[in-house]
């Protein structure tokens, strides 16, 4: 058996040894990321990679886990999408047992929602007003498909200014009249990773790509939302993902089924 004398003894050495490695770690030098001199017309390979980053991409089937917080609430859900550009979406939200709960469908002219629990049926015009009562993002439907198939708005702008991020990251500014201004970052071989926007310090929209694919052209599994003013944040990670593939024109157009009331939109 120990004694108290010891115990105490082991103890203090042992208290000694965690005050010196704390010295230790607290004069430790920190790493500063020190970056090299910017490469010969990266600002023009940059703005270029922005305006097609999604030009690979003209169509998506897969399957997606969806997860939106707003002020009151937070929504987990399966779906099945499809995507065609310009305006084609279509999006079946599976319910906890796999059964359906809702299917969206929308091209640039109408959009039509069935809820099969309750036999409702809407249709109207494909506005982002329209489109936020049901996936809660207040996108128009083409700004929404371009932005899955990665391709982000590109801001009307006066000039521009290129610098590095603290993690080496290249990061390219557009300034518009009016205090807008557009900040996007790019991996070191040239990957768009996120888009944000801006008026004055206030941030309107941010988007954030990551879990990339491999081979080339490399598509972002994971997407990410945030929109201040609304506090509400998205994230979609894709599996089972097909690119470029032929869609059937009627699968972005959906009638009401036989005995439904159509429910107009406005």
């Amino acid at each position: 058996m120990i004694s108290v004398e010891k115990a105490g003894s082991i103890f203090m050495r042992l208290t000694v040894f965690l005050l010196f490695l704390t010295l230790l770690a607290s004069c430790a030098p920190r790493v500063i990321f020190v970056p090299p001199p910017m490469p010969a017309d990266i600002e023009k390979s940059l703005l270029a990679q922005l305006q097609d980053s999604g030009g690979n991409f003209q169509s998506l089937r897969g399957l997606a886990k969806v997860h939106i917080s707003t002020q009151d609430r937070s929504i987990r859900v399966n779906q099945v999408v499809l995507l065609e550009r310009p305006s084609n979406l279509r999006t079946e939200v599976m319910g906890p047992f796999g059964q359906t709960y809702m299917i969206l469908v929308s091209n640039k002219d109408r959009l039509s929602v069935y809820l099969p629990h309750s036999g409702e049926f809407y249709e109207g015009k494909p506005t982002s007003e329209n489109l936020g009562k049901f996936i809660r993002l207040p996108f128009e439907v083409e700004d929404l498909v371009n932005l899955f198939l990665y391709q982000v708005p590109l801001m009307n702008f006066l000039h521009t200014e290129v610098s590095y991020t603290s993690e080496g990251n290249y990061r390219l500014i557009l300034y518009g009249e009016n205090q807008y201004r557009q900040v996007a970052v790019f991996s070191s071989d040239l990957r768009l990773l996120s888009s944000a926007y801006f008026r004055g310090a206030e941030k309107l929209l941010s988007v954030v790509y990551s879990d990339f694919a491999s081979g080339s052209p490399a598509f972002p599994h994971k997407i990410g939302f945030e929109i201040p003013a609304g506090q509400i944040q998205s994230q979609v990670t894709f599996s089972e993902v097909d690119v470029n593939i032929p869609m059937a024109h009627e699968r972005f157009d959906m009638t009401a089924p036989a005995g439904v009331t159509i429910k107009p939109l406005p």
